[in-house]
């Protein structure tokens, strides 16, 4: 079954092109992350410039058909850029907050298409998603395992013979290991 992944600003702003990277589900970019894209998209940082990228990247697909019906990329999935609906949110959430806007976004497809995902960085959107029954996730796309990162030593085994040729002439040839990362 098809997913749909409501993403949140700071996704965007993470990994500019981070919506063509959910397969050929549905991807979805509430109206309210576009406006906070806008007021990011004229300061001078890495946050300006990834607002920028992401502008440029939809209105390549806006070119190709109606966002907001949802227009198909190359990877098999649609992208859909969503208008906001009328508050499913329970009465404690004000939508003049944009988390709570895409919170509301994020539960109204969850109603209607019952598999919505909410992918946020933001740690407490995650934990008001699950207080109001969306399942969400952290993006993770180019996170590395620590296990992975070259940890800049390696240890190399050598004869007592090697080792005594090495403090008798202050130097050694190691021939038989790659210290090549």
């Amino acid at each position: 079954m098809k997913k749909f992944y409501i993403l949140d600003t700071n996704v965007l702003i993470h990994d500019p092109i981070s919506f063509t990277k959910f397969e050929d589900n549905s991807v979805v970019i509430p109206i309210s992350v576009i406006e906070e894209l806008d007021t990011f998209k004229s300061v001078a940082d890495e946050r300006g410039k990834a607002a920028r990228i992401v502008s440029r990247k939809l209105d390549e697909f806006r070119k190709s058909g109606k966002l907001n019906a949802g227009v198909k990329m190359e990877n098999g999935g649609t992208l859909i850029v969503d208008l906001d609906h009328e508050q499913v949110l329970p009465k404690e959430f004000l939508l003049e907050k944009m988390d709570n806007r895409i919170l509301n976004s994020a539960l109204w497809f969850n109603k209607k298409k019952h598999n919505a995902i909410l992918v946020t960085k933001d740690i407490n959107l995650r934990l008001k998603a699950e207080a109001v029954g969306i399942t969400s996730e952290d993006y993770e796309a180019g996170k590395v395992k620590v296990d992975e990162i070259y940890p800049g030593l390696v240890t190399i085994e050598k004869s007592a013979d090697f080792i005594d040729k090495f403090y008798k002439d202050k130097t050694a040839k190691n021939t038989d290991t790659d210290l090549a990362p």
